[in-house]
């Protein structure tokens, strides 16, 4: 106890003893340079073709004084692309059947028609529904049905007649109305010159009988005669001629009947002769042609083969 009393007491002793810190001192003087240091060594660089694995590359090696084995780093190319994809086809036009892609500029064009068509139906869609209010409804086609005309007191205006009517009275009021001068017209002098009928005159054995001339299969160019009846069996060919008449105040016609078998008769007339429009000989037919005035007619009836 004695002992730790004693103890404490020089330590208040020394605190009671130890000052405040004093002002640094001045400093000391430079110290010597130093020995300069020996030149460094530049590193040297190399490159060397490598593979590794399925790869190529390059090594890099950095030598230097530290490092005299040097030291290396591989730097390898990377590994082969894929192969390219095959070439695309682009259709210049719209197409059903196609797969290919087709250009941006076609579909435009085409949507751009679409629209105008559209644009079109909507005006169109709008003149059928006009239409349509403007129908008169049932009961308006009733009334106008039952409605009858009723005529005015005065006569019935030329505006209520038919377009046509009305048409036919405009000429009607332009017409002559009194005696029109014939002079400038054929006089009885000038008739007689050109030795044209004027009264009935007499043409008795002239025309009052017909001659009738029976043909055979073999007569298949005959030459026909006006006022005669040729009759012809069943011919496979017929090219008749035409006589020219002798007597030009008379009415000349040339006549003839043939009979078309199993196989239709070729009937061949002269060029000059107008034919019915799409007239046709068919088989198994009896046929009677007349020819007057330059124009044939002709009738056929089936026979039996």
């Amino acid at each position: 106890m004695a002992d730790q009393v004693t103890t404490s007491l020089a330590q208040a002793k020394v605190l009671v003893m130890e000052g405040q810190k004093g002002a640094d001192g001045d400093p000391g003087p430079q110290g010597e340079q130093g020995i300069p240091g020996a030149n460094g060594v530049s590193p040297v660089v190399t490159f060397a073709e490598i593979t590794v694995g399925d790869r190529t590359g390059n090594r890099m090696t950095v030598t230097d004084a530290d490092h005299p084995s040097g030291q290396s780093i591989n730097i390898l190319n990377g590994k082969d692309g894929e192969g390219g994809g095959s070439s695309v086809t682009v259709d210049s036009a719209l197409s059903t059947a196609s797969t290919n892609p087709v250009q941006n500029k076609v579909i435009t064009a085409e949507l751009n028609d679409v629209k105008d068509d559209l644009h079109t139906a909507q005006y169109d869609i709008a003149d059928i529904q006009e239409d349509l209010v403007n129908i008169p409804t049932f009961n308006e086609m009733n009334a106008a049905i039952d409605r009858k005309y009723t005529k005015p007191s005065g006569g019935i205006p030329k505006t209520d007649l038919a377009s046509d009517v009305q048409t036919s009275l405009g000429k009607a009021d332009t017409a002559l109305q009194q005696h029109q001068s014939l002079a400038g017209y054929a006089t009885e002098t000038w008739v007689n010159q050109q030795g044209f009928l004027k009264q009935h005159q007499d043409i008795s054995g002239k025309a009052d009988k017909v001659l009738r001339v029976a043909m055979t299969a073999s007569d298949t160019t005959p030459t026909l005669d006006p006022n005669k009846l040729y009759v012809f069996p069943e011919m496979a060919t017929l090219t008749p001629t035409l006589a020219a008449p002798t007597d030009n105040t008379i009415v000349n016609e040339y006549h003839f009947v043939f009979d078309s078998g199993s196989t239709a008769t070729v009937l061949t007339l002269p060029a000059t002769i107008l034919q019915p429009d799409g007239f046709t000989v068919e088989a198994n037919m009896h046929y009677e042609v007349s020819i007057l005035e330059g124009a044939m007619t002709a009738q056929g009836w089936a026979v039996t083969a």
